[in-house]
C-alpha cells in the first residue's frame, strides 16, 4: 500500500512533542517494515495538495494524496480537518482518524451530544456563551449561568482542544467561576462548558477500536500534561468493570469515526464510571509498543 501519515503541529502537543512524535514513527515504521510505503506530512505540507485559492499548492503532493490506499493522521488544524473530509467524500480514501470524528473531540458540545445519543456516562455539564453579540441560538450567557450552577465544577474551553493550563479550570464557588470567565473572555474564548466534578480515582485509558487492545492506568500525579489530576489526589483504587469502559469506549469511538483513542474518566466509590475526557489519537506513553501494534493492524485491515 502507499500510506500517508500526517504529523501534528507541534501546538497540538502540549508538554507531549516528543511522546506524539514517537507514536506517529512507531506506526510508520511498522507499516514500512511489512512493506508498505510510507509518505510523512506535516499539516501545512497536506495542505499543499489543495489547488484552490492555494499560492503554496505543490502538485507533487497532490500527486501524492491522489496515489494514497490510506491515510493516518495526528493533525488537529481546522483546514486540515476540512481537506480530509474532502478527501475521505470525494477521493474515498479511508482516513484513520476520520476528519468528522476529530471534529467532534474537538468540540465539547458535540461530544456531550454524542455522546449522550449512545448512553456513555459522563458528568453532567451546562454550556455557556462570552459572546458580546449573542444571537437565540448561542448557549446561555457564562456569567449568568455560573450564578445558577452547583459547586465545585471544571470550566472547560468547549470550541477547541485544550492547548494550555487555563483552558481546563476548577471552580470551587461562583466567586472563582466568574474569574475564570474573565480569563477566558480576554483570551478570546467565546465557548465554555461547565463540568460537574466527581470524586473518585482519575483514571487514563487508550484503545484502538476493532482491535482488542486497551489499555488503563491511574493517573500519575508526577507526570501530568496540565497538572491537574491533584485535584482528585491519590487513588483509592476502587473496584469497577474494565471490560465494561473498553465496550463503552469503543462503542463511542465507532460512532463518531475515532478509531484511534484515549481518554479520563472517574471510578467512583460504588464501581460506577464517568468519562470526562474523550480525545483522538493520544500519545499512548504508557504502552506505545502495543498501541503501534494494534493502530498497524486496524490499517491493514
Amino acid at each position: 500500500m502507499n500510506v500517508t501519515g500526517i504529523i501534528r503541529n507541534a501546538r497540538f502537543s502540549p508538554n507531549r512533542g516528543e511522546a506524539d512524535a514517537a507514536i506517529f514513527e512507531a506506526v510508520a515504521t511498522r507499516l514500512e517494515a511489512k512493506g508498505h510505503h510510507v509518505a510523512r506530512l506535516t499539516e501545512a505540507q497536506f495542505l499543499n495538495a489543495f489547488p484552490d485559492d492555494n499560492p503554496t499548492y505543490d502538485p507533487a503532493i497532490d500527486k501524492l494524496i491522489s496515489q494514497t490506499t490510506c491515510i493516518f493522521t495526528m493533525g488537529r488544524e481546522n483546514a486540515t480537518t476540512c481537506m480530509l473530509d474532502v478527501v475521505e467524500r470525494f477521493q474515498h480514501i479511508r482516513c484513520v482518524n476520520t476528519a468528522r470524528g476529530i471534529a467532534v473531540c474537538n468540540n465539547r458540545s458535540l461530544l456531550y451530544e454524542q455522546m449522550q445519543r449512545a448512553g456513555i456516562p459522563q458528568p453532567q455539564t451546562w454550556f455557556g456563551s462570552l459572546y458580546q453579540e449573542r444571537w437565540d441560538n448561542d448557549p446561555e450567557d457564562a456569567y449568568e449561568l455560573a450564578q445558577a450552577l452547583p459547586y465545585p465544577l471544571w470550566i472547560k474551553r468547549a470550541d477547541g482542544p485544550s492547548l494550555v493550563k487555563e483552558d481546563v479550570v476548577y471552580a470551587a464557588h461562583a466567586a472563582q467561576a466568574q474569574t475564570v470567565l474573565k480569563a477566558f473572555a480576554e483570551r478570546g474564548i467565546e465557548e465554555v462548558a461547565f463540568c460537574q466534578h466527581i470524586d473518585g480515582d482519575l483514571i487514563k485509558f487508550y484503545g484502538v477500536a476493532g482491535t482488542a487492545f486497551f489499555d488503563w492506568d491511574y493517573a500519575d500525579l508526577t507526570q501530568s500534561k496540565f497538572g491537574q489530576e491533584h485535584v482528585n489526589g491519590a487513588p483509592h483504587r476502587y473496584a469497577f468493570h474494565a471490560a465494561q469502559l473498553q465496550a463503552q469506549c469503543n462503542q463511542l469511538a465507532e460512532r463518531i469515526g475515532v478509531p484511534v483513542y484515549g481518554g479520563d474518566a472517574i471510578v467512583q466509590q460504588d464501581g460506577t464510571y464517568v468519562i470526562i475526557d474523550f480525545n483522538d489519537w493520544p500519545s499512548y506513553s504508557r504502552c506505545r509498543e502495543q498501541a503501534a501494534d494494534a493502530i498497524v493492524q486496524l490499517l491493514l485491515k
